[in-house]
Parts: structure tokens; sequence; C-alpha cells
């Protein structure tokens, strides 16, 4: 796994100089438009709550999947090669490989690319943060909720993006781990039975409670939105 550890770092990197130089021909582009129209301070604006929606989503998602693809990595490295296969199974040429810190590359790299996707999705959020931020009231509340009508235009658009957010990143998450626990045979299916280890099923279960907590949040936030 080590031969492959430069080749993993360059190959991250001609990604992310694609991607700044694709952000940079978009906005120059805008920027002209609004330093011409002498809309520069708006411009300002909306790059600047762009930046920091996708700051903030980035280092969300970095942290959450991060810190459980590392625990998975770790708490299955001790199942590793305990458990037999069989001979056409794919772990038995993927196991040897999956070892030493050039793992850590990878997951690193994995987490990265997820992460600025999910940033930039936030980021096409950015009026709906601004209008959360300065919302208005309209003085008008509607009967079944008593909700005054601003938070359906200002505040409801951003919880139901956030739930929606959410729920994405924890089932990334979770395939992540399933994958690691695979690959480390935390679990295997042999003799018509199923073995996991303890340790890699409360992690699931701690993952599956996550999504239902993201379920439960969007079956309220949902009551708000019916007709």
């Amino acid at each position: 796994m080590k031969k492959l550890k430069k080749p993993i770092i360059i190959t991250t990197l001609v990604i992310f100089i694609i991607y700044l130089f694709g952000l940079f021909v978009d906005y120059y582009g805008d920027w002209l438009w609004f330093k011409n129209m002498g809309y520069d301070s708006v411009f300002d604006t909306i790059i600047l709550t762009k930046i920091l929606s996708f700051i903030l989503f980035f280092l969300i998602f970095i942290l959450f999947s991060g810190i459980h693809i590392h625990f998975a990595y770790h708490k299955g490295s001790q199942s590793r090669n305990n458990m037999p296969l069989a001979d056409d199974d794919p772990r038995q040429e993927i196991l040897p490989l999956y070892q030493g810190k050039a793992v850590s590359w990878l997951w690193a790299v994995i987490i990265l690319s997820f992460a600025i996707v999910m940033g930039s999705y936030a980021s096409a959020y950015w009026d709906d943060f601004l209008k959360f931020i300065h919302p208005s009231s309209f003085d008008l509340k509607e009967p079944i909720f008593g909700k005054d009508a601003g938070f359906y235009i200002f505040s409801l658009p951003v919880y139901q993006f956030v739930v929606s957010w959410y729920l994405f990143m924890v089932v990334i998450t979770f395939i992540a781990v399933l994958s690691s626990y695979y690959i480390d045979t935390a679990f295997n299916y042999s003799s018509r039975k199923f073995h996991i280890t303890g340790k890699a099923k409360s992690h699931l279960t701690q993952l599956a409670a996550f999504f239902a907590l993201g379920v439960s949040a969007h079956y309220f936030i949902k009551l708000y939105s019916q007709p």
C-alpha cells in the first residue's frame, strides 16, 4: 500500500487544482459583471456567504465522517485476518493492502472529496442562509401552528435543507464505515450464519440512531410544509 501513497497524493492535488480553476472561471465572470454594474458590495456579500457556508458544512462533514471512519478502521483492525474467508472472497486480495499509513491517506482523500461536494452543495443555498440570518416579520400568523408567515419564508427552507444535508452525511458515513468493517472481516456470512463483532455492531447501531434522529426531524419539519 505504500506504493500507492504518492499516486494518491498527486491525484488529489490535480483534482483540487482543477476544482479551484473551475471556481475561478465561474466567479471571475460574475465579478466582472457585478463590478461593471456598480454592485461590488452585493457580490462581496454573496461570495462571503458562500465561503462561510462552504467552510462550515465542509468542516462538519470532515469531523463527523472522519471520526467515525477513524474509529471503524481501528476497531476493525482487531478482527482483521481473524475470520476465515472463502477462496473466492475478494477480501483475500484486499486485506493485504488494507494496512499501513497509506490507508489513512486513502480515506483522507475520500473524505475530503465528499466534504468538498457537501460544502459546495451547502454554498448553493447562500440566499436561504442570508434570509435566515436577516428575517422579517409579516405580522400575519397562520391558524394551524400560530407561526408568523415570515417563518415559512426565512426559516423553514433552511431547516429543511439542514435536515436533508444531515441525512445525506449520515448515509455516506454509514456506507464508508460499513465498507471498512467489511474489508476488516468484522462481519461475515458463513455456514448459513451471520457473524459480526460486538464493536462493529455497536458502532453501526450508533450510526443508525443518528439516521433515525434525522428521519424524526424530517417528519417533524414536514408538518409545517403540508398544504
